[in-house]
């Protein structure tokens, strides 16, 4: 697992990153959060840093696509920054190599030499006629896309459509895409069938940072109570936590009350806590639920009344 530890002005973030990083919990901040990694990889002049691992990353290695929760194309007018523009010239040079365009132009030729004999009605006025040559340029104008499905595309069409035009194209750099709430007015179908492009896309080195709130396989970070949570975090304060427990504690333990922790803050609605029913887990775990809550300073309820005397009292001293 990596670390990317990100800094703007006085605000620091570290989150776990891997081929797919989730971003749970608070939207507000990861709304914030994730426009800046957009400001460090594709504006110039960012004032953001990013590290990974500490080592600073080199942006012109990467290249960084953001597909926002309110992503839109247009389809019926093609500019020159638009991610369909190389659509668009390569159905312009299919249509320039047929038969059929090529006969136009040559009708196009015939209408000009036409135009010679209708002048002849304005020379009293002193003004001929005139007919510009008709180029790619012109055909380009006259061609737009429209979906195939429906009149209209789906919020999460168009981020589909972003997706798969930036993964189609040949790139030697490294690929990040961004995507924000790709949950958004989108059915049940639709989200498995987006994050199925996902997981493809994934598997041949595209790295994405999702920010959602539906469960979702990869590296989970979650916002809780103003702090970052990451196996990546908790890992870190394995050491300090084992010194101050009252008993021996494998790493079996340990690995099944990391996962705990983050189950029940990724499933607490309540944003001041989390509650742990020592009933349902185990007393070794509970207590170092408790501990790891201390350390990362998340309010824990506990009910010590199912625990044994000696792990109730070191709970009731701590």
């Amino acid at each position: 697992m990596k670390i990317w530890q990100i800094l703007n002005d006085d605000k620091e973030w570290e989150i776990e990153v891997g081929p797919i990083t989730v971003l749970k919990g608070n939207s507000s901040s990861w709304y914030q959060l994730i426009r800046l990694v957009d400001d460090f990889f594709n504006n110039k002049s960012s004032t953001v840093t990013i590290f990974e691992d500490t080592q600073s990353l080199i942006k012109k290695d990467w290249e960084c696509l953001f597909i926002p929760f309110d992503a839109h194309v247009q389809l019926d007018k093609i500019t020159a920054k638009s991610p369909l523009r190389m659509l668009l010239e390569e159905a312009c040079q299919d249509i320039s190599l047929t038969p059929v365009f090529q006969e136009f132009e040559e009708l196009w030729d015939e209408l000009y030499e036409e135009l010679q004999f209708i002048n002849n009605k304005f020379e009293k006025f002193g003004l001929g006629i005139q007919l510009e040559p008709f180029s790619q340029k012109d055909l380009e104008s006259k061609l737009f896309f429209s979906p195939l499905s429906s009149s209209r595309m789906a919020p999460i069409e168009f981020k589909h459509l972003l997706l798969n035009l930036f993964t189609e194209r040949t790139v030697e750099k490294k690929r990040l895409i961004l995507i924000e709430m790709p949950e958004l007015y989108a059915d049940r179908y639709e989200i498995e069938n987006f994050l199925n492009t996902v997981n493809h896309y994934a598997c041949k080195g595209t790295i994405f940072i999702i920010v959602t709130q539906n469960v979702m396989k990869g590296n989970q970070n979650i916002y809780h109570n103003k702090v970052i949570l990451n196996e990546a975090r908790i890992d870190l304060l394995k050491g300090k936590v084992t010194n101050q427990l009252p008993f021996a504690c494998n790493n079996a333990v340990f690995e099944k009350a990391k996962r705990s922790l983050l189950e029940a803050v990724d499933n607490s609605r309540n944003m001041l806590g989390i509650e742990v029913n020592p009933q349902k887990e185990d007393e070794a775990i509970s207590v170092i639920l408790f501990i790891l809550a201390k350390e990362l300073n998340i309010p824990l309820s506990i009910d010590t009344t199912g625990l044994s005397p000696n792990l109730r009292n070191f709970i009731d001293a701590c």
